[in-house]
């Protein structure tokens, strides 16, 4: 399932769409973001582009949410 890294690098996007809480966090963001696209390579990033959007199954939604909120 794409995440906001896997948009932001699959389609070469300038922020990965999350929602910083300060500027300084942002920044932080934007950086990680770019470091990410200059690290991987077309194919890599063609594959991201490739991930569905969303998931069949419930199950891979709630893993998803708890590993966000395990903070992975």
């Amino acid at each position: 399932m794409m995440g906001n890294y896997d948009d932001g690098a699959g389609f070469d996007r300038l922020v990965c769409g999350c929602d910083f809480p300060d500027d300084a966090v942002r920044i932080n963001g934007e950086q990680s973001l770019s470091w990410t696209k200059s690290h991987t390579t077309a194919p890599i990033r063609s594959f991201y582009a490739a991930y569905p959007k969303r998931s069949r199954s419930r199950r891979d939604i709630t893993c998803f949410w708890c590993m966000a909120a395990l903070g992975h």
